[in-house]
């Protein structure tokens, strides 16, 4: 079990006087180091939980690189061309 998914159970059996008391801490914390400049008041709650559960992958492309990859789409789609040309190449020397 990892960290994380230990915290969270300990959070999970929690008596309901306990969970109380920390949401109310959490709120209060929450509204502390909030700055009137963020709203979230659109956001998607774990939109992108699934995903982060699987595992993640990110890669800091260079300036001069991210200007013509704009986006994880046409990275992967460039990467897969790479590859297959490398491996033709590779099939090709043997």
């Amino acid at each position: 079990m990892s960290e994380v998914e230990s915290i969270e159970a300990r959070i999970r059996d929690l008596p309901p006087q306990d969970f109380a008391c920390l949401r109310e801490w959490f709120h209060e914390f929450e509204k502390s180091d909030m700055r009137p400049e963020y709203d979230f008041s659109a956001g998607v709650r774990g939109k992108h939980y699934e995903a982060y559960r699987e595992g993640t992958n990110v890669v800091l492309l260079d300036s001069d690189v991210a200007r013509v990859f704009r986006d994880s789409n046409s990275v992967n789609r460039a990467l897969r061309l790479l590859l297959d040309l490398a491996n033709k190449e590779a099939t090709a020397q043997k």
